[in-house]
């Protein structure tokens, strides 16, 4: 069914046409083709913005409806998530999962062995809003772009995830009430770098423990970019939203939210001492409004400065509420900053073409780039109305109205460290005389107006790893490459060791030492450290293996002394002294890039790639194997045989470890009922397994070494389990966020199950069992207590044991079965408004006994019905 919708386009496609208005393509080719052709000629490094866009292809491509077209992924996400809620499992119950959070929430970034920092760009992950409620210190919160929003009670000395049982959501907008702090509204999606689209905003009336939707609710078909959520500083019930659409507000606390202004909105700031005074920002223009947001007119174009479709970002200050400021940045970097010193009625530009450009990369300023359409802010002083704050790359202080500028941090992470701040600034605000950044790597505040940054990140879970790399011989040690954050090592702490600097991908231990290890970053770079990471050699230089942002690296599994990495139409191997040994072409007509290889386990002359192509009705993904990839001349078969692969996208594969002939693929994207195939006989045929599982991306899959030819598989609300020879899936993901999974490894010596999150870092979790013995369930165990919603299933042959609490509000579902008894100790705690189920039968057994629970209940009981 194609879908004949208005969806407005992604922000590059906006500045791809070069306009100030929007654009209403959802055709991601379209997009992906122009936004190419704009950057053919020109300059692709740092701060261009040209990352961000191949970050964002990236992401899209695996989320297309079967049209290949754009939609909402967040509402699409959340459908899928009601569902496995509402699913009857009860009659084929089994512990699905039992997951433990391993972090990070905070990093090191040590001297490797010849006294330098081995990483550059140390971080915790992304953020895009930080919200202090009207009074006190102790209590605010932040919005991650994927890790969902975090609360801390002790003025960021600890943090506390909010909507871990919410799907994907992130954040670009919190509002909280002046009257009761417990209400709080979120604009949901990632406006700035476009991956989550909006599905409107929630409410809170607990602090954030449970959530509602309002009455700005945004469907699948309805793709809109989040930016911006203001209050009315003298009324919590007026609160208005600014979107890639237009501005929305509120009059009644968020039941009803009629669209005010059809355009394309960045930012808003109410008048600080008449908030009937409203002021927003579009690509190219202010906007005012006098009767608070209510009706709305241009005060000031830009225009005719900006030489491609810009980005203006606003503030005003109570050390003079009849100011407005507004920085302008676009493709061909800053532009100035406009001051009305009258409420919006007239502009005065700032701006010194001499001076330093405040949003480039550059540490001095003297570069031309800029990157605004991804991150802008700006803040002014709250005692000293010509003293301005602007972040880009860095954080730049002018204080004199922007006539002049100083660097105040620095985005690089050099010894001492008092400088540095994560680059890429999303949010810069005020509390009092403390200036708080938001940005790629965490949260940062300064006192001293930046000569001396602290960072807030401890405690914030939100790293975004690309993949994940296992040692098979410790189970506390696991390599992460993230984006915007680097390569890192978890060592069994949840401070994990900054390497490598860029975007991390693909990371590999070597399986017969743990002090070998391998990176790679954008563009297939690879390097090796034999120091287990303090100093590395660099294997492959970037665009040298691959022109894929997101690259493919194997390792020969065997005897490890081969490294593997697809470059356009060819398998490029290398020695692991880094030189080219061998080139394998694979055969593919009209094909432009290799999408994944595969090899398995215990032939490594077998090699399964994917490649995906270009015909008359789209893109088309083709599935290919050799048993002799090391021959001069591989012979390719073709495997794609009746997979359907029009249109569809085949996001992963697994080589059966103890069957070669048995593979299974996975497709992204959202095809209903085409999610996961499986050949027996080496591709001559497929069987679409797909089964029961919702609508949504499947990312990755791995083999379970226990039980034979069953699998995992990741998808963009948690991880599944198919056993062999069934017709259904189970959602293994007990305490696991309702989250995209990039990537599933397991450690066979163990039997552990490992998890990277798009967002909420890396977790581990016991493989699959039948029926374990027994559970003690505790809040230590329990990493997402007291916060975690959603369908949670534990079996036992003997005995359950738990002090935990539920208390996720309407749509948790509890279920605990054991063969001997349920014992519920001191400390275990229901809420109201959740389902408890407790029983007492063998694993399997249908024998249900239900607890509903309508207040709270807090005792120590045995069952044994």
């Amino acid at each position: 069914m194609r879908y004949l919708l208005l969806i407005f386009g992604f922000l590059f496609a906006v500045y791809v046409y070069g306009q100030s208005t929007l654009s209403e393509s959802n055709d991601f080719n379209g997009i992906v083709l122009k936004t190419e052709k704009r950057f053919a000629n020109g300059y692709k490094g740092k701060g261009s913005g040209y990352k961000q866009f191949k970050r964002w292809e990236d992401f899209i491509q695996y989320r297309l409806d079967e049209n290949g077209e754009i939609v909402n992924n967040t509402a699409m996400s959340w459908l899928a998530l009601e569902s496995i809620k509402k699913k009857d499992n009860h009659t084929n119950t089994r512990t699905n999962g039992f997951w433990t959070e391993l972090g990070p929430d905070s990093w090191a970034n040590d001297k490797n062995a010849d006294g330098n920092i081995g990483g550059w760009n140390p971080g915790n992950g992304r953020l895009n809003e930080i919200a202090f409620p009207s009074t006190g210190i102790d209590v605010f919160y932040v919005g991650a772009a994927t890790g969902g929003l975090w609360k801390t009670t002790d003025n960021a000395s600890s943090w506390i995830p909010l909507t871990d049982g919410l799907p994907n959501i992130g954040i670009s907008g919190i509002a909280i009430s002046h009257t009761n702090h417990d209400h709080i509204y979120i604009l949901t999606g990632d406006g700035d770098s476009g991956a989550l689209s909006t599905i409107g905003v929630l409410k809170s009336t607990d602090g954030g423990s449970t959530w509602s939707k309002t009455g700005l609710e945004f469907g699948p078909w309805e793709r809109k970019r989040p930016f911006e959520l203001k209050m009315n500083p003298n009324n919590s019930n007026e609160i208005i939203a600014a979107t890639s659409h237009g501005i929305y507000k509120t009059d009644n606390g968020g039941e009803t939210w009629p669209l005010k202004s059809y355009n394309y909105y960045f930012d808003i700031e109410y008048n600080p001492s008449n908030p009937d005074t409203v002021y927003a920002s579009t690509p190219d223009s202010i906007m005012r409004s006098v009767d608070g947001g209510d009706n709305w007119k241009k005060v000031h174009d830009l225009e005719s400065i900006a030489y491609s479709a810009s980005r203006i970002e606003l503030a005003v200050t109570i050390a003079n509420p009849n100011k407005v400021y507004a920085v302008l940045g676009d493709s061909a970097a800053y532009r100035g900053v406009w001051i009305s010193s009258d409420r919006g009625d007239t502009w005065q530009r700032h701006y010194n073409p001499n001076g330093p450009n405040i949003l480039g990369y550059d540490i001095n300023g003297n570069d031309t780039k800029s990157q605004s359409k991804y991150d802008l802010a700006i803040d002014v002083s709250p005692y000293d109305e010509d003293q301005i704050f602007v972040g880009g790359i860095n954080i730049w202080k002018s204080d004199d109205e922007g006539d002049n500028w100083s660097r105040i941090s620095w985005s690089i992470d050099e010894d001492p460290h008092s400088e540095y701040v994560h680059g890429d600034i999303h949010e810069l605000i005020f509390r009092g005389s403390e200036l708080f950044a938001g940005t790629d790597g965490g949260i940062y505040s300064t006192t001293t107006v930046g000569t001396y940054w602290t960072d807030l990140s401890d405690g914030l879970r939100i790293m975004q790893p690309h993949k994940i790399g296992i040692s098979h011989s410790n189970t506390n040690l696991v390599l992460l490459g993230t984006q915007d954050n680097g390569s890192n090592k978890y060592s069994g702490t949840y401070t994990v060791d900054h390497v490598r600097g860029a975007d991390g991908f693909e990371c590999i231990f070597s399986s017969s030492d743990n002090n070998t290890i391998f990176t790679s970053a954008q563009y297939g770079a690879v390097e090796k450290s034999i120091d287990g990471g303090y100093s590395f050699t660099m294997l492959v230089p970037e665009n040298k293996a691959t022109k894929s942002f997101n690259n493919s690296l194997i390792l020969r599994p065997i005897l490890e002394n081969r490294l593997f990495l697809p470059e356009e139409m060819n398998i490029k191997y290398y020695d692991l002294a880094g030189s080219l040994i061998g080139v394998r072409p694979v055969p593919q007509d009209s094909a432009n890039n290799i999408r994944f290889i595969q090899m398995s386990s215990t032939n490594d002359q077998v090699m399964l790639v994917c490649v995906s192509g270009s015909t008359s009705y789209g893109s088309q993904d083709s599935l290919w194997i050799t048993d002799n990839i090391y021959a001069a001349n591989p012979s390719w078969t073709n495997i794609t045989s009746n997979l359907p692969v029009n249109n569809r996208t085949i996001k992963n594969s697994a080589i059966d470890p103890n069957n070669v002939n048995h593979i299974v693929v996975v497709f992204s994207g959202y095809s209903d009922g085409f999610k996961v195939f499986e050949t027996w006989n080496n591709g001559a045929s497929w069987n679409n397994i797909s089964y029961d599982l919702e609508n949504i991306p499947v990312n990755c899959t791995v083999f379970d070494p226990e039980i034979d030819s069953s699998f995992y598989i990741g998808t963009d609300v948690g991880v599944f389990y198919y056993k062999a020879g069934s017709t259904n899936w189970t959602y293994f993901s007990n305490g696991l966020p309702a989250i995209i999974i990039t990537e599933l490894e397991i450690n066979t010596n163990d039997d552990l199950l490992y998890a990277g999150t798009y967002g909420r870092g890396i977790w581990k979790s016991p493989i699959y069992s039948n029926c374990p013995s027994n559970y003690n369930l505790t809040s230590g165990n329990d990493p997402s207590n007291p916060d975690y919603t959603g369908v949670q299933y534990y079996e036992a042959s003997n005995n359950i044991v738990s002090t935990r609490e539920i208390q996720g509000g309407l749509g948790t579902d509890v279920h605990y079965q054991a063969g001997v008894f349920v014992d519920l100790k001191p400390g275990f705690e229901v809420k109201g408004g959740n389902e408890f189920r407790t029983v007492s039968a063998g694993c399997g057994e249908v024998v249900l006994s239900t607890m509903k629970v309508e207040e709270v209940v807090n005792k120590t009981k045995k069952t044994n019905q």
